[in-house]
């Protein structure tokens, strides 16, 4: 899921909605600026594995919101 797609009242629907906790806010709001995984790897400091359990858990709640 591209979340760079979304326009910017979606991302603030999405947000609102989806419950996002601890680093999912950040990995979201990262996503939502185009952000690689290994971007994001590297801006929170956690691993590539980390960065994408992250975003699966983030993409969960998004369908679960759609």
């Amino acid at each position: 899921m591209i979340l760079s797609n979304f326009t910017t009242p979606e991302l603030d629907y999405l947000k609102e909605h989806c419950n996002f906790v601890g680093k999912e806010s950040l990995v979201f709001d990262l996503r939502s600026q185009g952000a690689s995984l290994i971007d994001i790897s590297f801006i929170l400091n956690i691993s590539i594995d980390s960065a994408k359990k992250l975003s699966q858990r983030v993409n969960r709640k998004i369908i679960k919101a759609l």
